[in-house]
């Protein structure tokens, strides 16, 4: 009989991250959930997981992504368990709003080390067994703002952005081994990290940035409200976890729009491309540039 294969998943208490656990429990995987707050999540995270299978093995343990020693103590504690770690998908982020001069540098900073170092720090503490026992993967789920910019989102953005190239810089090192590096590149869909993070938004009262900031905060929500379940990107998630080492492509964009916006983004010129974005949001930029 086969051994189980092992996925180990952070930001697994909510969205993304707890259906995704949800569905490879069910496909057969031991789960290991991570989440900032195992102690208070970890029965509402093993009920969901229940209501999927009830022949799971999950362990929630505690991680905050931003302390090293913890994700290197939870890679060994697999390895001691199970042997060997399959899967790793990094799911914990957030999203910190404002416009830049307006964001704090102590945002910034807190930004890149949940949303990049700490994607960095689980990665670093996997590779090791996955390099030696050449195989396994490491999914970053990313989004379509790691390849195109978004105004009020700068850290956000930037984040993603410096996700997409370690991962691309990553997998140029890890094929050699045997060792898939994936991005998932997800358009807005309906989890809670619009609500949770941008409910904080990074605007002074004295900003001379409202006018702009509250035409992006309601086009944010506006897109958030209509957004579609987030099934579609757990199932992708799902497959390239399924799909045989050395098949699964580099970059996956999925959502309402994406491949169509990224060839736009591609193809046009940047001041198509920018007149293109602010319609959307509903700004005339060149009405506005000349302060009419």
């Amino acid at each position: 009989m086969a051994q189980a294969k092992t996925a180990w998943i952070t930001g697994a208490a909510s969205g993304f991250g707890l259906l995704t656990a949800a569905k490879l429990a069910q496909s057969g995987y031991v789960i290991v959930a991570t989440t900032r707050q195992a102690d208070a999540r970890r029965e509402q995270i093993i009920q969901f997981i229940s209501h999927y299978t009830q022949e799971a093995t999950v362990h929630v343990w505690e991680l905050d992504v931003r302390h090293e020693e913890q994700a290197q103590l939870i890679a060994q504690q697999i390895i001691d368990l199970y042997g060997k770690i399959d899967i790793v998908i990094n799911n914990a982020g957030y999203a910190a709003g404002g416009y830049a001069e307006d964001v704090p540098m102590q945002v910034w900073r807190d930004q890149f080390d949940t949303n990049v170092f700490g994607a960095v720090q689980v990665t670093k503490a996997a590779i090791p067994y996955m390099r030696k026992a050449r195989s396994g993967c490491i999914i970053q789920i990313s989004s379509i703002s790691g390849r195109m910019g978004f105004p009020g989102l700068g850290p956000y953005v930037a984040s993603k952005f410096a996700l997409e190239g370690f991962s691309e810089a990553l997998r140029l090192e890890m094929a050699p081994y045997g060792v898939d590096v994936v991005l998932v590149e997800p358009a807005s869909y309906r989890t809670n990290i619009w609500d949770s993070s941008l409910a904080q938004l990074h605007t002074p009262d004295d900003s001379p940035n409202h006018y702009y900031v509250d035409k992006v905060l309601a086009s944010i929500q506006h897109n958030g409200a209509t957004a579609p379940l987030p099934d579609p990107v757990v199932n992708l998630i799902v497959r390239i976890a399924h799909t045989a080492g050395g098949k699964r492509k580099l970059r996956y964009p999925i959502g309402k729009g994406a491949r169509t916006v990224l060839l736009s983004r591609m193809l046009l010129p940047w001041k198509a491309f920018e007149r293109m974005l602010w319609k959307v949001i509903g700004v005339d930029i060149r009405r506005n540039r000349h302060g009419s």
